[in-house]
């Protein structure tokens, strides 16, 4: 069955009076537009979307970022899941698996409006009408390392607190059943260089050089840090590494990724260190305990044996 006509879909979602994606996201060789709304959930693309005292932007270039984990980004805001797209949404234009999303479908998307050059779409306007751009229909985009540690770092970019709150919750689950992923995790969100060079103020981004344009070359998203001291995520990284004191001898001391994490980020190896210390002190005190409660068996009395007497001695006497 050939794709359903885009201009027929889209007159049709309008006679229902249905918002039609209004914002384009540019990167390397992908191209998505979705709806204002749902980027609202950002402060950077609020500022963006709503001008806040400067112009209103309807796209960006956007860089430093996987082109997948946009993707990723985007499947999360129509869904609410950006793993597996399973979540619900009561907007009206939700999309979920029910409507055939997925990572995949949103990443052929992404590829064929930057070779059409296709100013509107969405993920749930499919291809746009556009004839399927690839001979190989099995192109797919593996779930990246890391994901739940990448994502974080996209939350704290973009100032998405529902999205920074969901990763942390989605690593602890994971990592309570496939510790594997922990030291892949803990080298993206402190050892990995981000290369975020371009920080400074959304509320005026940088545009394209025509004067009017409603589109910026570049994000001035938050420049990454490492996850703060006393952030959920790092009292969970925390957490992780100082449970397990042999765990943390055996493996991860012997790793020269972790390796390289203690010794570049103190306040991350300082807090471990404690409370290491602070687990050993208190196994000690509940060794002490135990001791003093076991008492030790005082040596019984025995009694004196009577000698038998002699025959020689009964004569004596």
């Amino acid at each position: 069955m050939p794709p359903e006509d885009s201009d027929l879909r889209t007159f049709r979602s309008s006679l229902r009076q249905e918002a039609q994606p209004d914002f384009t996201l540019i990167i390397g060789d992908f191209s998505w537009t979705v709806h204002t709304k749902k980027l609202l959930k950002s402060t950077f693309f609020k500022m963006l979307c709503t001008g806040n005292g400067a112009s209103i932007q309807r796209n960006i270039t956007l860089s430093n970022v996987e082109p997948v984990l946009i993707g990723h980004l985007i499947l999360w805001l129509y869904t609410g899941d950006y793993v597996d797209g399973n979540g619900t949404d009561d907007d009206s234009d939700v999309v979920s698996n029910k409507a055939g999303i997925d990572i995949n479908i949103i990443m052929r998307n992404g590829k064929a409006n930057k070779i059409a050059q296709q100013s509107h779409s969405s993920p749930e306007l499919g291809l746009a009408g556009a004839p399927f751009p690839f001979t190989k229909e099995e192109e797919t985009w593996p779930i990246p390392v890391a994901i739940h540690a990448k994502m974080y770092v996209l939350a704290e970019r973009y100032g998405i607190s529902e999205l920074s709150i969901m990763t942390v919750e989605e690593l602890t689950n994971e990592l309570s059943w496939n510790d594997t992923v922990f030291l892949p995790s803990i080298e993206y969100l402190f050892a990995t260089p981000k290369q975020i060079t371009n920080g400074g103020d959304p509320s005026n981004p940088t545009t394209n050089g025509t004067k009017g344009t409603n589109s910026t070359n570049d994000d001035k998203s938050t420049i990454w840090k490492n996850p703060a001291k006393g952030s959920n995520m790092f009292e969970l990284l925390v957490n992780n590494t100082s449970s397990d004191a042999s765990r943390l001898h055996q493996t991860y001391l012997a790793d020269p990724i972790f390796q390289k994490v203690f010794r570049e980020n103190s306040d991350f190896a300082l807090e471990v260190l404690k409370r290491v210390a602070a687990e050993l002190h208190d196994t000690k005190d509940q060794f002490a305990k135990l001791n003093e409660t076991i008492e030790t068996p005082k040596a019984k009395k025995g009694r004196k044996k009577r000698v038998a007497s002699t025959s020689l001695e009964k004569e004596g006497g």
